[in-house]
């Protein structure tokens, strides 16, 4: 990966949209190898959104889980949900590690 000289890539936050929830892992540089499956767990629990995960030394913590619609209409946004317990509890129950 190129990144410009200003860019440091252990500060900067890997972001994947592979299915419809944006999740971004801080560091970036550090997913887990299994982050598919991580993605479609994310993806079955919030539908639409957001999820930020930050890497801990214990494992990870969900900082960000928020979940809404796109609504389709040009400067009106909808409503959105946090979902951060409902994350936590299915990566668990997946055997992520999750803190």
């Amino acid at each position: 990966m190129n990144l410009p000289s200003n860019i440091s890539s252990v500060s900067s936050p890997m972001q994947r949209q592979v299915g419809r929830v944006a999740v971004k892992w801080f560091p970036g540089t550090r997913t887990p190898v299994d982050a598919s499956e991580w993605q479609r767990i994310i993806d079955e629990v919030i539908g639409y959104g957001f999820v930020d995960l930050v890497q801990q030394a214990e494992g990870w913590r969900v900082t960000l889980a928020t979940a809404g619609t796109p609504s389709g209409v040009p400067g009106e946004s909808s409503p959105v949900k946090d979902m951060r317990a409902e994350v936590i509890a299915a990566l668990k129950a997946a055997g992520k590690p999750v803190v």
